[in-house]
């Protein structure tokens, strides 16, 4: 049995595509490549379409192995043939374009990151003043 779950996301957010692309004919342009799309699902974009490949993703999620193994992995890759459509085939985040943005932790827990780079003294380095 399909998960319905992963199915009403891809479902939801093609039919916004549609709607988007009928509208707002400045999508159609570049492909939504310079446009942004809020990816809101537990999973981030690996439910959205695959069609959005070009767009920046906005997302929780920065999971970037081909179709992740996870607590949602028999839902999402079992689900054929529906399983190809989604952004996760690939990967469910693109670091070349696509933008994390951590919603479950306080400001001050970013610090630990091993993505942000720290100055090694001086001020310089990073483009930070000092």
């Amino acid at each position: 049995a399909a998960d319905l779950a992963s199915l009403r996301a891809l479902a939801w957010q093609r039919d916004l595509l549609l709607w988007v692309r009928g509208a707002m004919p400045y999508w159609n342009r570049s492909s939504g490549a310079d446009h942004l799309w809020p990816a809101m699902h537990d999973e981030g974009a690996c439910y959205s379409p695959a069609e959005l490949r070009h767009a920046t993703l906005l997302t929780h999620w920065g999971r970037t192995h081909t179709r992740p193994n996870g607590s949602s992995e028999y839902h999402l890759w079992r689900v054929d043939p529906h399983a190809r459509g989604m952004y996760g085939w690939s990967r469910c985040y693109d670091p070349c374009k696509d933008i994390v943005l951590p919603s479950w932790r306080r400001p001050e827990a970013m610090g630990a990151s091993p993505y942000l780079r720290r100055s090694s003294g001086g001020g310089g380095g990073d483009g930070g003043g000092g």
